[in-house]
Parts: C-alpha cells; structure tokens; sequence
C-alpha cells in the first residue's frame, strides 16, 4: 500500500513537471527574444530536454504500474521505486544547474527548489527519503554559493556579465543560511501533511477494499439458494473478512410452537457430532433473543469469555470456544427485526485492540450479511413449507407502508417476480384506472424494454383474455394462439415458456395487470403457488390503492380550493426547499408579494362571488405569465406569493412587468363594462435584502404596501 501511494503521488508530481516544463521553455524563448546569447539558449533546451526525458519515462511507468499493478512482482516493484529515486536526484541536479544558468543568487530557480522539496515531501510522505532527498539539495545550494563566495563559480546572468554586478559575499552566507533554512522548514511542514495525506489515503483504501470486499459477499451470496451452502459461504466469508480464528453460525425454525435448529455451521465441523439439543438450542435463542432485544438489534455483541459475567453458553458451544479469548455474536433478524433467527459467533484468540473501529467494521459486514441469512432461511421456508406461503405474502405486501407510488409499483414488480422465481415480470396499470394519470407507463423486473412496450400496447388484449377472472396461466407454445402475434414474436425471442396474468385489484375497479414470465417450460404454478400470487395481487392492489388515496389526500390538503394554486401550507414548503438549495448552491433568488389592487372595493361593488371569480382569473393570468421554473400560491386573501429562482432583483422587476402588462391588457368585462384590474406587487431577493425565509417575506410584504395605490 505505501509503494501504491508513492507511486501515485510521483504520476501526479509528473503532471507538475510538465507544466513546469512548458513555463521553462516558454522563459527560454523570450529570454532569446530579449538578447540572451544563443550559448545560453542551447543551455537552457539541454537542461529541459533532460528533465522532459526523465518525466517522460516516469510518466509510461506510472501509468503501466497503474493499469497493471496486479501482475507486478516484488522485484518490478522495487526497480520502479528505485527509478523514482533516481529521478529525484536528477531533479535536484538540474535545478542546481538551472539556478546557476539564470543567475546565481538572483534566479527564480531558487523558489522553484523550495517548490520541489515540497512536492517531494508530498510524494514520500516517509522521514528517511525525505530527509536524504533535502539533505541532498542543502548540500547542492551550499556548494553551489559556496563556489560563488569564493569566486570559484560565476554565475552566468542573462542580460549583463557576471562580474559587473557580483552582491558581496556576506549575503552568500545569508542565502546559503536562509534557504538551507527554508528547505527544512518546507520539509517538515510538508512532511507532516504528507504523512496526514498518507494516513488518510491508506485508511480510504482500507475501507474501499473492505467495502468491494461486502459488495462482492453480497453478490455471490445472493446466487445460493440451497440453505447449508448458504450458510457454509456466509459464515467462511464473515469469518475471512472480519479476520476470526473460529466461527460458528446457528439458525432457527419454529415448529409446532418451538424453536429447533435449522442450520448449523462451524469452520472445524467438530460440532457435527456435539449439536445443540432442542431444548440447548431454544436455551440460547431465548438468552441472545433477551440481549439483542436488550440492545435494540441493532450491534454485534461482544463476550469476553474469561472477564466477568457473559451470557450462558450451550454447552457443546461453550466447551468448543472456552479457548478463545473473546467472541463476537452477530445477530439475525427477520426484515424489519421482528424476530431472531440466527446468531453468527466469530472467536478471537487476540482481542482486536480497537474495539470501536472493529465493531465498527462488523456492523457494516452485518448489515449485510443479516438480510443474506434471513433471505436463505425464507428461501428454505417457502419451498419446504407451502403453508408458511401466505404468510411470506404478509410480508411481501408488507409494501403497503409505503406510500410513494412510483416508488410501490416496481417494488411490486421486483417482489413478485422472486415471490414466484419468475424469470422477470411486469406491471401494467390500466389506461381507465383511477392512478393511470400517475403511472403512465408499465413497471418491469429486469424484462427487455421492447417485450413490455408489447405487452402495454396488448393490455385491451390481456385484459378480455382473463375475462372476469383474476388469474390467466398460459404454457408456450400450446397457447400462442391466444396472443397477438408480435407478443408471441417477443416471448419466442426471449425464450419465455410461461406466462402467468394477474388482475391487481381494488376497492373501485381493477387498477392494473401483473404479468409474469419465465424461462423454464416445466415451471408452471402449482395451485398453491397461484393462491399466494392473488393473494400477493390483491394485497398489491390495496397498497397501491391506499397510496393512490394518501396522494390524492395531500394533494389537496395542499392546494387552495378556490384557485387551484397551492395554499399557504404549500407556499411555506416551497420557500423553505428554495431557501435550502439556494443555501447549498449560493444562487440567488427572489420571492413577490403580490395582490389585486382595491380588492375590497370588488367585493363590495360586485359582491364576493365576483371578486372570487376575480382571484380565479388572477391566478389563472399568474399561471400563464411565470416561467416553467417559478412558483406561485395562494398566500391568503387576495396575497399571492411567487418564488423566483435564481433570479435577482433585475431578473425579477423584468418577470413582473410581463405580469402586470397582461394584466392590463386583460379583460374584466365578467366584473363591468371595460373594467381593469392592477396589480402591487414587492420584491425581495436573497441573499442582498435578507439571509432567512422571514425576513423575505417580511420585506416583500413591506414593499407591497408602500407599492400600493391609496384606496
């Protein structure tokens, strides 16, 4: 890991040397234009070309050690090392001679050192390079002055001869003490940020492999579907990853009002012949039930098995890990954390020495691997026991808690495909449904977009085939005569022997079509697996229904019944979303108070049904006249506010002129004869007029009233 830093720091301080590189040569060039000599020229390219060489070679190493560092062995490892060192002496070479060719104590190589002992700093991120690399470049400078002291060195200027104007040789000795200085102040501070830097990036990359470690633990998890591989992966993984000398997993079942076991593992398989009896085993669930409860579920619990009280032990277990130091206990759940299921037993015979961090790291290998174990134990119930069906059914349906409906329809789709080991499934509402206007498309599972545009555009067609049923199965090819011949087109392409249609039903009317599809031409539902699929359809359709209600309900609660806008609850959310991201963002924006002027004298001249045929009107111009972008509501009798986003107070004057000149060009003629209506209105604009959502509206109402006619 430490080469792997080193090595992307130098691909990085490379990148630098490039661009110095192009500032050099671009200096050499002017400094011809200006009357250096043409011997100093060529100087100044060899001195670039050597250092565009080095930078070159570094430059195709680092990247083939990126792209292949896997294949690098130990010994190509350390020749690219020892090529970096060398490059950095020939850094420090050149740029004692290139502040020697541009002026000796005046040059501007001088910074540029102090610049590259930084960035060397950086690159090693150790004391021992770094301390020989600047001692290195202390003893270049000081020999270089030193030879200039003594006049045993010139150094060669641009513009005039060297000895004309020599500084006398105290202030060698002052450079030589100052930038030796500098040097090593520049080395430790660098030093210890880089060691900061380095600390950080081996910590990332800890992490990183740890969390690719879980991603790749839950990806192979999920292909087993037999409960003791299962088992037998997730507990070697658990043990693998966390680092553990021992490992022991049990799971339970209930059967007939009591818990037995139904799965056990452990790495040295000694426990095989010393398993758990029932009443053992329903002993332990009943102690780690009470702690995890005790605990909420929700952290791995650590035992110390020679410190103090812990929680009894089944024997068998207790006598095969007595001689471990420590053990940790990771609890399993049912989803939600309703019940204990399991329990995951890592054995150390070393306490890791930072618990917090390695509890830590267990959580996140928990949150993982928990729902992996719950997933085979329900996996292993549904196909064991095909009365427990409905209840994994209750489970599923368990979505009705969700409320979003985008979010509920493909949740629906995926869980119903894997309810029923469906290769893939789609769900259909229909074009009549009361949430057809908020599902305007199909839902799918993983199923190929040009086979569910079919299936949607065939609905009419699916729909008479299950007639007043609630369920359709149909086995290809014998049934292909019941479908349109594109979708039976579709279905051939995509190998698809099975066809199963579900009415999603609903207080109402049928709210849609689930359609599954697999793969495996043996597969057809069994009627205990079609009660459970209209089961999980209706109990679908109620979720989908209720959330139908819940979004209509606060669609109104939102909205103001007279205009339509949203109300005031609406306008108070939509300022405090706007404040946030503009916050986040720092974009401007402004907000307009806004109201019918002699509104008063409406009502009373024409009476309140006109005047509320007023505020319609007004909120229908309103609506027409604001940008796709802006936001306007109901702020409370003839109030209305509007929220303009990243708008200033320029942009905002420019929108409501266009407002108030249609207004004027409106007409009124519902109220009299020729009759117009102005409107007042106040701008504030954040952030110039106020930082918060009340002070805002505070100056915005202000300015409205001091904008407004006398009555």
């Amino acid at each position: 890991m430490a080469t792997e830093f080193l090595f992307k720091q130098a691909a990085r301080l490379c990148k630098v040397r490039w661009v110095v590189l192009l500032f050099a040569t671009l200096l050499a060039l002017l400094s011809v234009s200006l009357g250096a000599s043409l011997h100093l020229f060529h100087i100044y390219l060899r001195l670039i070309a050597l250092t565009a060489v080095t930078n070159l070679i570094s430059t195709i190493a680092y990247e083939h050690y990126q792209a292949h560092a896997r294949e690098y062995t130990s010994r190509q490892t350390t020749a690219l090392q020892w090529w970096t060192y060398f490059q950095t002496l020939a850094d420090l070479l050149l740029l004692t001679a290139g502040i020697h060719y541009t002026g000796g104590i005046h040059s501007p190589g001088i910074y540029l050192l102090l610049i590259y002992i930084a960035g060397m700093a950086i690159t090693y991120g150790a004391i021992l390079p770094v301390a020989i690399f600047t001692g290195i470049s202390m003893a270049l400078f000081t020999g270089l002055f030193v030879a200039y002291k003594h006049q045993w060195l010139t150094p060669v200027a641009i513009f005039s001869p060297p000895a004309d104007n020599l500084p006398p040789p105290a202030s060698f000795t002052i450079t030589i003490i100052a930038v030796n200085g500098l040097l090593l102040a520049m080395a430790g501070i660098t030093l210890a940020q880089s060691s900061r830097l380095r600390k950080l990036w081996e910590d990332s990359e800890a992490q990183r492999a740890f969390f690719s470690s879980l991603h790749q633990l839950s990806r192979h998890g999920l292909q087993y579907h037999d409960l003791h591989q299962t088992v037998s992966f997730l507990s070697q993984r658990l043990q693998t990853l966390l680092e553990a000398d021992e490992v022991f997993t049990i799971l339970w079942e209930e059967r007939g009002g009591h818990l037995s076991p139904l799965a056990t593992y452990n790495i040295h398989n000694d426990l095989k012949h010393r398993s758990l009896s029932p009443q053992e085993s329903e002993a332990f669930h009943e102690n780690c039930n009470m702690l995890f409860q005790h605990l909420e579920g929700l952290h791995p619990f650590w035992v110390h098995l020679h410190k103090g009280p812990h929680p009894p032990l089944p024997p068998a277990l207790h006598q095969r890990l007595q001689q471990y130091q420590s053990l940790l206990l990771f609890p399993i759940h049912t989803p939600g954390r309703q019940t204990l299921i399991g329990v995951v037993t890592l054995g150390f015979r070393r306490t890791p020495r930072d618990l917090q961090e390695y509890t830590q790291r267990a959580q996140r290998a928990l949150e993982v691997v928990a729902p992996l174990f719950a997933r085979t134990v329900t996996l292993h119930q549904t196909s064991a026991h095909l009365a427990l069906l409905q209840e994994l059914a209750n489970d599923v349906t368990g979505l009705t808690q969700n409320l979003n409906l985008h979010h509920l329809a493909p949740a629906i789709t995926e869980n119903a495909a894997r309810l029923l080991n469906a290769t893939t499934a789609i769900f259909i509402p229909y074009a009549n449904a009361p949430l057809a206007q908020y599902l305007k498309t199909w839902h799918t599972a993983g199923l190929d977009p040009f086979l569910a545009q079919e299936c949607y555009k065939h609905q009419n067609i699916c729909q008479r085939l299950l007639r007043d049923e609630t369920f359709l199965q149909l086995a290809l090819p014998e049934d292909c005569a019941l479908l349109p011949s594109t979708l039976q087109e579709a279905c051939k392409a995509h190998h698809f022997h099975v066809l199963a249609f579900f009415t999603i039903p609903s207080p109402r009317a049928p709210l849609g079509l689930l359609i599954l599809l697999w793969q495996d031409k043996r597969l057809l539902l069994t009627p205990h697996e079609i009660a459970v699929g209209k089961l999980f359809a209706a109990r679908a359709g109620a979720a989908l229904y209720n959330a139908y209600l819940y979004h209509l309900l606060r669609r109104e609660a939102r909205t103001d019944a007279l205009t339509g806008l949203p109300n005031r609850r609406a306008v108070d959310e939509a300022l405090e979303q706007e404040w946030k991201r503009a916050q986040r963002y720092r974009h401007p924006f402004s907000i307009v108070m806004l109201d019918l002027n002699h509104f008063k004298r409406i009502n009373d001249q024409f009476g309140h049904q006109k005047g509320d045929v007023a505020l319609q009107h007004a909120a229908a111009l309103l609506k027409q006249n604001l940008r796709e972008t802006d936001f306007v509501g109901r702020y409370g009798g003839d109030e209305f506010l509007i929220i303009l986003p990243e708008s200033t107070r320029e942009d905002a004057r420019i929108v409501m002129h266009k407002v108030t000149e249609a207004a004027a060009h409106t007409s009124w003629d519902f109220l009299a004869p020729d009759f117009r209506l102005t409107l007042s209105y106040g701008i504030a604009t954040y952030p110039d007029d106020g930082t918060d959502v009340y002070t805002l509206v505070d100056i915005a109402d202000r300015r409205l009233y001091e904008n407004k006619p006398a009555e």
